[in-house]
């Protein structure tokens, strides 16, 4: 009975071993394992490219960093060159009134768009215009009014600076570089109380136009405060104004021509 047993034993065993190699020697299975070995290939060589291209994001997003951070520094540069250009040479940065500078913008901005070519611009021809001479004249004007004292300079001074004081002052505009975060920045605005008249989009960003200096100097310390770049024109009253006084004697007292002007 026992020789019986091992002999059934030994037949299991041996058709367990038929079916194995059966299954081995299968081309279903072969087909399928080839599939299964291309598909582990390609997911590896996924893999290996999804590395790349991240370690090739991490370096361009390391490099956009450093263009903006070189970008924010050479705008700082350039507003500080211009204040020093302003303050050094005393240039007034708009020669223009405000109001005829914005209806330019505004009609450059509508314009641009329907550009004449070249050939649609009629032909102006262009005339020599005759001149007379008001040299003689202008020179007598001119020196007929020239003050001949101290006293007299200082009395014309003073009605000029009462003559500009009845004139209303121009308020220039400010514009903030981008509008995505304007919404924010009106808010804030409003929480301020820092009043404008209008705001309108340009190219390059945001124009405000503030109602009073006082709001033009409160938006100017706000938007210095967050950071935020902008560009505008200097206040009339901000421009330092220098007085040359001529034909006074070698002798004559500083400090007294100073109180005389009211600086002292």
């Amino acid at each position: 009975m026992l020789r019986e047993m091992r002999s059934k034993d030994r037949s299991s065993s041996t058709y367990d071993s038929e079916i194995s190699s059966s299954i081995e020697n299968n081309d279903v299975v072969k087909k399928y394992r080839k599939k299964v070995r291309k598909v582990r290939e390609k997911v590896e060589q996924r893999d290996k490219k999804l590395e790349e291209l991240t370690d090739n994001l991490d370096t361009l997003i390391r490099r956009v960093n450093d263009l903006e951070r070189e970008n924010s520094e050479l705008r700082e540069k350039l507003l500080s060159y211009e204040a020093r250009l302003n303050s050094e040479n005393k240039i007034i940065p708009i020669t223009t009134p405000v109001e005829e500078v914005i209806e330019n913008d505004e009609i450059e901005i509508m314009e641009e768009e329907n550009i004449p070519q070249e050939s649609d611009i009629p032909q102006m021809e262009i005339k020599e215009q005759k001149t007379l001479n008001y040299t003689a004249a202008l020179k007598a004007k001119v020196t007929s009014t020239i003050p001949s004292t101290s006293r007299d300079i200082i009395e014309v001074l003073e009605e000029e600076m009462e003559r500009t004081e009845t004139t209303k002052p121009k308020i220039p505009p400010v514009t903030i570089d981008g509008n995505d975060d304007w919404g924010r920045i009106s808010r804030s605005l409003n929480d301020k109380k820092i009043e404008y008249t209008k705001a309108k989009t340009t190219k390059t960003g945001v124009k405000i136009f503030p109602s009073t200096i006082d709001s033009y100097r409160k938006l100017i310390n706000y938007l210095n405060n967050i950071g935020k770049h902008y560009f505008t024109y200097t206040l009339e009253e901000d421009i330092n104004i220098h007085t040359v006084v001529q034909g006074l004697p070698l002798n004559s007292d500083i400090q007294e021509i100073k109180n005389e002007f009211k600086l002292a």
